[in-house]
């Protein structure tokens, strides 16, 4: 059973792509997209923080610990997901109830993107692209 992983994928879509080249640089792509990856870890481990039912609850602490972010295919594509198969049990329900995580992580997320976009291009034209990195201390940095 393969991880789950999930993929914003600009070069996938063309008209997208060329839309957000004209609008920005590969800089500006790779800031908003960072942002909202390093934005869907933080969110994807609020939803395996508890309380129960409605959420999962630590047990072991390692789905939450397991998160990762795969830079390799920046400035188009950037995915964050974890390797453990038995993740998706929780996000689907398999044997148990499904207590999601991902979904609703990922769609916190998407309504916050068109502000990283706006963020991301204010710092440009001001010169400060490389600010709207995380820093280093919250970098976890994997293949996925």
């Amino acid at each position: 059973m393969p991880p789950i992983s999930f993929v914003a994928d600009i070069g996938g879509d063309r008209s997208l792509a060329a839309a957000l080249h004209r609008l920005s640089s590969p800089e500006v792509t790779r800031a908003w997209l960072l942002r909202a990856a390093f934005d869907l870890q933080r969110e994807m481990r609020f939803h395996v923080s508890g309380p129960r039912p409605q959420r999962l609850a630590p047990v072991t602490g390692e789905l939450r610990r397991s998160f990762r972010i795969n830079f390799d295919g920046l400035p188009e594509r950037i995915s964050v997901g974890t390797p453990l198969f038995w993740a998706e049990f929780h996000e689907i329900g398999k044997a148990t109830p499904a207590r999601p995580f991902a979904l609703p992580a990922l769609d916190k997320v998407l309504t916050r993107i068109p502000q990283f976009i706006r963020d991301a291009q204010r710092s440009a034209f001001a010169g400060r692209v490389a600010l709207l990195a995380p820093p280093s201390s919250e970098l976890v940095v994997a293949g996925v």
